[in-house]
């Protein structure tokens, strides 16, 4: 394993997420990405593609930092990666 790409979001789910990244990170010496996506709003009153102002990039960029200060308290070094982007619908 040399990568390990970890989609974080403040829930509880993406909070263990973090402490599996750090035992799997330290145990194979694999490199950790950490995403956060802020999604676009489709058919809204502005028009396709613009950002959710409820969700906004900025958010998301806060909670990456968050996932960050985790990994460096537990010794692990991680890339940070924001997103903006569409998120699965449910069917």
């Amino acid at each position: 394993m040399r990568k390990i790409l970890v989609a974080y979001d403040e829930s509880l789910a993406a909070r263990r997420q973090l402490e599996r990244a750090v035992e799997l990170a330290k145990a194979f010496d694999a490199k950790v990405i950490v995403t956060s996506v802020a999604p676009v709003l489709h058919g809204g009153a502005r028009g396709p593609g613009s950002l959710d102002p409820v969700d906004p990039p900025a958010h998301h960029e806060d909670e990456l930092r968050e996932a960050h200060a985790y990994f460096t308290e537990h010794g692990v070094d991680a890339e940070l990666v924001p997103a903006v982007g569409d998120l699965p619908q449910p069917s």
